[in-house]
């Protein structure tokens, strides 16, 4: 018998305690899903598990015919090859939601990894502070042998601090725009771009401007804000499903900074 074997009262233990953590899973699935419903209401969403190391966590995705039509087939039909692959999309619309959604699921596991607790630049020198303050409080205290093992971890760590520090700054990048914003835009201009044929996407809309100084016209300024999807399907389709999936409100201004930044993503990892 192997040494690994577990006791019937271990199994047991070990089949109560999942069975609580499905439970608490279930109920965090709920809680997610609600939070979402509550933030924008009218959508249909689902929790989707993502693995992270022994945990499961729940993030909310929305789904649904109503969400896949406003994000992604109606931009569609206003694209000039619509006609072209219109009977590949409609001919199993479920199938094509189901594509859709799947694609919705990769990109919200990646914006997870955003949650991730990382501490800043400032967070790490109080915590230099607070090893090297504790390191001298041991060092005068009469406790002979009994924390030698951690008076060696408290003389490197300040060392250890300082190498992610310097990471941390040499990481920072503007919060409106953060990795998994970028990375996630990069797959989307990415997917739009082979399910139609465009070779690139950008934001402009009516006047190809993002100038808003001297505008006074009520349709100009509303046309900085949001792309018309019959005039640009493909800027259209990355603004709204930002908006619709990852509750991300950028005007046209800001997308076509997020796409620049996106194609700088795609050219570095070539």
């Amino acid at each position: 018998m192997s040494s690994f074997t577990l006791s019937k009262a271990e199994q047991k233990l070990l089949a109560r305690e999942t069975e609580a953590r499905k439970r608490l899973e279930k109920r965090l699935a709920e809680l997610t899903v609600k939070k979402a419903e509550a933030q924008n209401p009218g959508k249909e969403y689902r929790a989707v598990p993502v693995e992270q190391g022994p945990y499961t966590d729940y993030i909310a995705t929305i789904t649904g015919e109503k969400s896949w039509k406003y994000a992604y087939l109606t931009a569609h039909k206003n694209h000039k090859s619509w006609e072209i692959y219109k009977d590949v999309i409609l001919g199993d619309p479920k199938n094509a939601i189901r594509i859709f959604e799947d694609l919705i699921t990769k990109l919200k596991i990646i914006q997870g990894e955003k949650f991730v607790s990382r501490a800043t630049a400032q967070e790490l020198k109080k915590l230099k502070k607070s090893v090297e303050d504790l390191r001298w409080e041991l060092w005068y205290l009469p406790t002979g042998l009994e924390f030698d093992d951690l008076m060696q971890e408290l003389v490197f760590a300040p060392h250890k601090i300082d190498r992610l520090i310097h990471k941390r700054q040499s990481k920072m990048k503007s919060s409106k725009y953060p990795d998994e914003t970028v990375r996630i835009t990069y797959r989307l201009v990415e997917w739009w771009c082979s399910s139609t044929g465009d070779k690139s996407i950008n934001a402009h809309s009516k006047g190809n401007t993002y100038d808003r100084s001297g505008i006074k016209d009520a349709v100009a300024k509303e046309n900085l804000k949001t792309i018309d999807v019959k005039y640009n399907p493909g800027g259209a389709f990355i603004q709204r499903t930002l908006k619709t999936y990852f509750d991300l409100t950028l005007d046209n201004t800001q997308l076509k900074t997020l796409l620049n930044k996106a194609k700088g993503y795609v050219e570095s990892k070539k």
